[in-house]
């Protein structure tokens, strides 16, 4: 088994020892919220890991329930927002627990361990997915130069700079990486809003939808926090768990 962080030593330390009233998993959490660190993956048995995934997914429902869908009503009296997206058919139901799940992990957290994707990949294929070709074709394009000519700059170097410019880059990016993780985590919450629509006639208060999507900004929090204690796998896993579950909840509340 591959040691955890000392950070997550003593989260999982004080739950044990009764310093702290939250299961270890929800305060560790919270750690990470506050300050997101990539830690080092684990090799947890299965049974370990999907008690932490209902840790959290209790957490993200009961956050749901006090704070979304509170929110929610308020904005369908507010703007006349209303959810857009066809559930009746087969189609979708398929898709919420297959293909979009896995899109979507491999879009805003497949590389949050590589500096190198985080900054030049996931940016294009994050506009692909929201806005059509042409805004990645840029991205990509510009992300082509500067890297051809950082490549070009690096080879004029000597083994010795190159190693110290290496490292300053991995330096710079870990003192970053908070800004990154909780970035995507917002950046995923916002490619929902196209699940809603409002009233056209309501003005600059159609800006209120981004509330709508808050839940969304809690579970790509605790995605992430399952993706790099756990790997891809679980967070993929996760996702489709958790789409599964809220389509039932659907089914049944109607």
């Amino acid at each position: 088994m591959i040691p955890t962080t000392n950070l997550d030593s003593s989260v999982a330390h004080g739950a044990r020892s009764g310093k702290t009233r939250l299961p270890a998993d929800l305060a560790e959490f919270f750690v990470f919220v506050r300050l997101p660190t990539r830690g080092h993956p684990r090799r947890e048995k299965p049974g370990r890991v999907y008690q932490t995934i209902a840790t959290l997914f209790a957490f993200t429902a009961l956050f749901a329930l006090l704070v979304s869908i509170p929110t929610l009503l308020l904005l369908r009296s507010l703007i006349g927002l209303r959810f857009c997206i066809d559930v009746e058919g087969g189609t979708f139901l398929v898709l919420s627990v297959t293909v979009g799940p896995l899109v979507e992990e491999l879009l805003f957290r497949a590389g949050l361990r590589s500096a190198r994707w985080t900054m030049c990949g996931m940016p294009a294929l994050i506009a692909l997915f929201a806005q059509g070709w042409q805004s990645p074709l840029a991205i990509a394009a510009v992300t082509s130069v500067v890297l051809l000519i950082d490549v070009a700059i690096r080879r004029r170097m000597g083994a010795e700079a190159e190693a110290i410019l290496r490292w300053r880059r991995g330096r710079a990016f870990l003192a970053r990486y908070p800004l990154i993780v909780r970035g995507y985590a917002l950046a995923f919450a916002l490619v929902h809003i196209i699940n809603y629509v409002s009233d056209p006639a309501i003005g600059w208060r159609a800006g209120l939808v981004v509330f709508a999507v808050s839940s969304q900004l809690v579970l790509g929090l605790v995605l992430s926090f399952l993706r790099l204690r756990f790997g891809l796998g679980t967070s993929i896993l996760a996702h489709c768990v958790w789409n599964g579950l809220v389509n039932i909840v659907d089914a049944i509340v109607g």
